[in-house]
């Protein structure tokens, strides 16, 4: 039962899932990619960064938020 214990301990407070906020979008001056990992997207030539919202915000990154469709 410790190892069980030591797992969850472990696992606490980690996101359940990851999803992509497909409205979403990072300003950036500088190449991204020197500064926030990237990765592919589920949409053929779109990436997207691995840091949410928060940490982005956290950093000073500028971001725009598109809500509603058009």
């Amino acid at each position: 039962m410790p190892a069980f214990v030591r797992l969850y301990q472990a696992i606490y407070g980690l996101p359940r899932h990851l999803g992509q906020h497909s409205g979403g979008m990072i300003i950036s001056q500088n190449k991204l990619s020197s500064f926030v990992p990237l990765e592919n997207a589920s949409m053929p030539g779109r990436v997207v960064a691995q840091w949410d919202k928060d940490d982005c915000e956290d950093l000073g990154i500028v971001k725009s938020i598109c809500s509603g469709s058009g």
